[in-house]
């Protein structure tokens, strides 16, 4: 007998990265079933190559479930805390979207929590590069695409090119400032929450005395790059690094010239590795920018893994 899993979302990048890996996952013959928190269920979405609509969260049977992925904005999960707090099912989603529900945050292996946190992809990712690695020091600087705010903010970001380019005035929209042939701090309006998101995410993902992050906005419409400088216990050794990179999911770019953004859409795995360097006057110290698609890597890396746990612990 399959199993059902709800999916809290709203259409876009999110939904379709997740719906994309459900379908070649090991829980790929289970039934979805799309849940919205907008009383306007006009929207479909392509799921096993047929459309299928969403039901209002409060007109849902949320008994009929045997699992809960939330996809949606902690506002959200804040409105319809109560409903979701009396599910028989375990909920999974980013720690950050499931606040108001008090998550316990996945570290591996079979979490019997009800409410089930993940963590930022930032974190994730950079996590998956130390390894076993202890830290005593990070600091990471994030260069966000118009894609953070998903489909919305890559369409404002063509609409203002579009309009710029055309001498006409260009409308501010969901971004505090004009974005195309621009950049700035990832520091007010809805960038100042993400802001207290990393600085919490980076706080909780990693043990070490110091963590400083700080966030930049770019023209760009897909992708996220880190430049990050890593502190850590011991002398580094590049070699020992790329042998652990080698088994991952990491695309370590050596040749440096031959890297950009866009390289990450010219490659299979998931992380480009690249200006990969140490430093002379600190032997502990390694430097490098990573790249990676945060909405791929977010479902590939910890939100599928974890449902096919939750859903099937013997998967684990």
């Amino acid at each position: 007998m399959s199993k059902t899993i709800g999916i809290l979302a709203k259409p876009g990048l999110l939904l379709d990265a997740y719906i994309k890996a459900f379908e070649q996952s090991a829980i790929k013959d289970e039934d979805i079933q799309l849940i919205t928190a907008s009383q306007d269920q006009g929207d479909t979405v392509m799921v096993k190559g047929r459309p299928k609509g969403f039901t209002y969260i409060e007109s849902f049977d949320l008994d009929s479930l045997d699992l809960m992925v939330v996809l949606e904005s902690h506002w959200v999960v804040d409105a319809y805390a109560e409903i979701l707090k009396r599910l028989d099912c375990q909920l999974v989603g980013l720690a950050s979207m499931l606040k108001p529900l008090s998550p316990s945050l996945y570290e591996g292996g079979v979490n019997e929590s009800p409410v089930v946190g993940v963590h930022e992809p930032e974190v994730s990712a950079l996590k998956q590069v130390f390894g076993d690695q202890q830290l005593e020091a990070l600091d990471c600087k994030v260069l966000y695409s118009a894609d953070w705010l998903g489909q919305t903010g890559v369409e404002t970001l063509a609409k203002q090119t579009a309009r710029l380019l055309n001498a006409q005035p260009v409308e501010e929209d969901i971004f505090p400032h004009q974005l195309p042939f621009n950049l700035y701090p990832l520091a007010d309006s809805m960038g100042q929450d993400q802001m207290t998101v990393l600085n919490e995410a980076f706080g909780t993902g990693f043990d070490c005395e110091e963590v400083s992050v700080e966030a930049v906005q770019l023209p760009v419409f897909h992708g996220q790059t880190l430049l990050v400088n890593a502190i850590f216990s011991q002398t580094v050794n590049i070699e020992t690094f790329e042998a652990a990179w080698q088994s991952l999911n990491v695309h370590y770019q050596q040749n440096d010239r031959a890297y950009s953004q866009l390289s990450l859409s010219e490659i299979d795995e998931d992380i480009i590795l690249a200006r990969v360097k140490t430093q002379p006057f600190d032997e502990n110290r390694m430097d490098f920018w990573l790249t990676f698609d945060r909405y791929q890597w977010l479902v590939n890396q910890t939100l599928m893994p974890v449902s096919e746990i939750l859903l099937n612990p013997a998967l684990s």
